[in-house]
Formats: C-alpha cells, structure tokens, sequence
C-alpha cells in the first residue's frame, strides 16, 4: 500500500508541475526538446531516488523551487559537457592545423613540444594529442582533477599556438 500511496503522490506531483517547469526550462534554454529532456529527466531522477523504494516516506514541501533547483543542475551539466565537447573538437581542429597545414610533421611537433612545454603540460599534451587519452584518464596519471588537466592542456595550447605563429 506504500508504493501505491507513493505512485499517487508522484502521478500527483508530475500532472500538477510538468507544464511549469517545462516552461520555465523552455524560457532558460529557447529550445523546446532539450527543455523537454531536462524536464522529464528531473521527473526520473524524483521517481527513481524518492519514489521508487517502498521504504522512503518522502514529502516536498516546496516543490516548485525543488524541482527548478533539480532541473536547474541538470542543464548547468549538460552546458558544462557540451562546453568540453566543444572544447574537443577545438583541440581536433588544433591537431590537425599543427599537423597539416603548417608542414610539421610529428616529430617536428614533439620537438615544438618539448622546447615550449613544461614536463607536465608536455605529458598531458602528449597523452591528450599523440595517444588519444580523455581528460578523465589522463587525471587519474598525472594525480591531478580532470579540471586541473583541462587548464593545464588549454595553457600548453597556447603556447603551442604562439610558438608556432613564431616559427612559421
């Protein structure tokens, strides 16, 4: 009988909130599917962390602003993926104009790399580049977040870029 009374008190939340916080993430977004996503995807993660297990007695006393908070986060991290796919096909972009149209072959480029780069922009630069390692594997590595290496890999990018535009 508690899962049933749970089911009901979540059918309840989502027919009453659904319209609202889709048009509050459509305001944010200007894109009506990815503001459909982000809104069913705040609903299943509600049913799927408070509603599902028979044992939680869970009650939102302000549910507007739970579910705005909730759906809020969703989309802050889908914009901070995006910006890091975007930032990969950047470093793509970069690769392929180091290694084709400015005639350095690699190991003119490891030699670029050696001379502007410090040992551990040089590594994550190398694993990143060369290897083809994501950020996430090249942390766990060098000990450092994959935050850290993504700043680290952006700065030993424009030292490249400088020191390339000097050379050509």
């Amino acid at each position: 009988m508690k899962s049933n009374n749970q089911n009901i008190f979540f059918d309840r939340l989502y027919s009453e909130h659904y319209e609202w916080l889709l048009k509050k993430m459509l305001h944010m977004t200007h894109n009506y599917m990815l503001s459909e996503d982000i809104t069913q995807n705040t609903f299943l993660i509600i049913y799927l962390k408070y509603y599902s297990t028979a044992k939680n007695d869970f009650k939102i006393n302000f549910p507007k602003s739970f579910l705005f908070t909730i759906a809020r986060n969703l989309l802050f991290n889908f914009y901070e993926h995006e910006k890091v796919v975007l930032e990969s096909a950047e470093n793509l972009t970069l690769c392929s104009q180091m290694s084709c149209e400015s005639s350095i072959n690699c190991a003119q480029l490891l030699t670029e790399v050696t001379q502007l780069l410090d040992p551990l922009e040089r590594d994550i630069f190398v694993l990143w580049c060369f290897y083809g390692y994501t950020l996430k594997e090249i942390s766990s590595f060098v000990h450092l977040s994959p935050s850290k290496v993504f700043l680290k890999l952006k700065n030993s990018k424009i030292k490249l870029r400088a020191g390339l535009r000097n050379t050509s």
